[in-house]
């Protein structure tokens, strides 16, 4: 399933499947798993504003509880 996500609420294993909205002119070149809060900062700082996430391929884990 495909969901449109503000970057604010990206975070590290969601995977983009394209740019929705853009202040900038970033040209993302592949689909991709986010794997580090630095690629969300580079494309905030870009001007990327809204992506759309593959819900399907999310691989993010539930912290553990002690």
């Amino acid at each position: 399933m495909l969901k449109a996500v503000p970057i604010d609420d990206l975070k590290p294993g969601m995977y983009i499947n394209q740019v929705l909205k853009q202040t900038g002119s970033l040209r993302m070149r592949s689909k991709g798993l986010i794997k580090h809060q630095t690629v969300i900062n580079t494309l905030k700082s870009r001007g990327i504003q809204i992506v759309q996430v593959d819900l399907s391929l999310i691989h993010i884990s539930e912290p553990t509880r002690q």
